[in-house]
């Protein structure tokens, strides 16, 4: 943790997250040391809790459930960056945002702690469409994301209140256009024969909302 109060953030907005957010919820970490690892360790029973590594790596966290994906860190950053609905972000370097470019740019919603510094605040070439107030918050929750003198707790308490505004928005791109096909083929005749091979889209629409926490990398 490069700020002060970045650990005690990440620990009071876990719990809050857990409690707040529906069954159908999901929350995806990288398996790193730091921010990932407080998350999920602060998340509940961890029941929830996938921690993305790449093949042959474990995160050694003794909670949630690890799954392995990339041959490399490379490749798993490039998964991770595909898999979440709601990225939050805390402090971070090139890595973060690598993966918040990722997801920001297959129209998934990036909510930055701008408080913590680093890439969350901008640097290391952070989107910069996400650095600006997306429709799920209002003017006084974003300002306590940016505010480092605001209370931990009041900050934690944004984050939280603006991913239950998200969760219940737009899907991302990829899943609206999924959508729109199913539609299309509801429609069809039935005299149409063959089904339709199945797609990686198919796979992100049919799976649980996620929101993944970036951390450091």
């Amino acid at each position: 943790f490069q700020e002060a109060d970045s650990e005690e953030l990440v620990k009071a907005i876990a719990p809050k997250l857990e409690a707040a957010a529906g069954s159908g919820v999901k929350f995806v970490t990288g398996g790193m040391a730091g921010v990932q690892e407080v998350f999920a360790k602060n998340c509940g029973d961890g029941s929830r809790v996938c921690n993305l590594l790449p093949v042959g790596q474990s995160s050694g966290y003794g909670t949630g459930t690890d799954l392995n994906a990339g041959a490399d860190l490379e490749e798993r950053k490039a998964i991770f960056g595909l898999v979440g609905h709601i990225y939050i972000t805390v402090e971070g370097g090139p890595g973060v945002s690598q993966e918040a470019r990722a997801a920001h740019e297959r129209g998934a919603v990036v909510v930055p702690l701008i408080r913590t510094g680093g890439a969350s605040e901008g640097m290391f070439g952070f989107p910069k469409g996400a650095l600006q107030k997306p429709r799920c918050a209002t003017e006084e929750q974003w300002s306590l994301l940016q505010n480092k003198g605001a209370a931990v707790e009041d900050s934690a308490a944004a984050v939280v209140a603006i991913l239950e505004a998200c969760v219940g928005g737009p899907a991302p791109k990829e899943v609206k256009a999924v959508q729109q096909q199913q539609q299309q083929h509801h429609h069809q005749p039935r005299a149409v024969s063959g089904s339709p091979t199945p797609s990686k889209a198919k796979v992100v629409e049919a799976s649980p909302r996620a929101a993944s926490p970036l951390a450091s990398s």
